[in-house]
């Protein structure tokens, strides 16, 4: 019981806060066999409880497809705080897949896609856009983009 809750918001979440568990995220990497690059641009902004463990979720599903199906030997995390979206960028140097092939959870006779089709949706529910770009041979760039109030809107919310 106490694990599934833990499961639902990662304790690390409210540990260390989004920046710093996908940063954990990130060193974690290297345990499974790929090491990851973390970046970061821009300041580290709040968003709600429920974007914090999609955005975590999302990011945790993307590096563990690196670590089962990518055969990569490097992988990327890089997250943008832009004045009105956090972008998160997970890319590896591996084999590449071709994405309209999968994720739609119907392939033929498999459970393959599932994790590609949940991140789709975790994304959807927050408001957020995820792309896969990726081609054999070529490795495989996830990208999530989940809108923010501007900055202004924030300081003046939070003065009321």
């Amino acid at each position: 019981m106490r694990r599934a809750c833990r499961d639902l918001r990662p304790s690390v979440l409210d540990d260390l806060g989004l920046h710093a568990a996908l940063e954990w995220l990130s060193d974690s990497s290297a345990e499974r066999g790929v090491p990851c690059t973390f970046s970061c641009s821009g300041e580290p902004r709040p968003t709600s409880s429920e974007a914090e463990i999609a955005v975590f979720r999302i990011v945790q599903e993307a590096l563990s497809n690196v670590w089962r199906h990518s055969q990569a030997t490097q992988a990327w995390l890089h997250v943008a705080y832009l004045p009105d979206c956090l972008t998160v960028t997970v890319s590896d140097n591996g084999r590449g897949f071709a994405p309209e092939q999968v994720g739609t959870g119907r392939e033929h006779g498999s459970q393959g896609g599932l994790g590609l089709l949940g991140m789709r949706e975790r994304a959807a529910l927050i408001g957020a856009t995820l792309s896969i770009e990726s081609a054999p041979g070529q490795g495989c760039v996830v990208r999530l983009s989940l809108p923010l109030q501007p900055e202004h809107e924030e300081a003046g919310q939070q003065e009321r």
